[in-house]
């Protein structure tokens, strides 16, 4: 396993606001909510999501938005994916982000949503 990055003041400050904004949360969807939010944030990026991939490791789901009204997100089941996708997840014990620079690069089960809300390249 390789080394984890250094952790910098930024990394830090943002450990403690997300500390803070955490504190009085009462449910894990507004946690996932707050943590896209701060995500969002980090990336300067329009819109930040939070996928979850259940434990068989063939299927993730929509866990938290942030930037993007519920009104504009299509209704989405449980996104199968495939082995490419579930090796570059599973081949560590850490939470990772991939950067897609395509929609096509995604699962092809999660394309279709990801062209509904008008994403060209996503960080997962």
């Amino acid at each position: 396993m390789g080394e984890n990055p250094p952790i910098t003041v930024e990394g830090l400050e943002t450990i403690m606001r997300l500390n803070s904004l955490l504190r009085d949360v009462v449910s894990p969807e507004k946690a996932l909510e707050t943590i896209a939010e701060e995500l969002k944030k980090i990336a300067k990026s329009d819109y930040a999501a939070i996928l979850m991939i259940d434990e068989s490791g063939t299927a993730m789901r929509l866990a938290g938005t942030a930037g993007l009204r519920s009104a504009n997100l299509p209704s989405l089941p449980a996104i199968s994916v495939d082995q490419k996708f579930r090796e570059r997840v599973m081949s560590r014990d850490l939470s990772v982000a991939l950067r897609f620079d395509s929609v096509e690069a995604l699962p092809e089960a999660a394309q279709t949503a990801a062209r509904a809300v008008g994403f060209q390249s996503c960080l997962v």
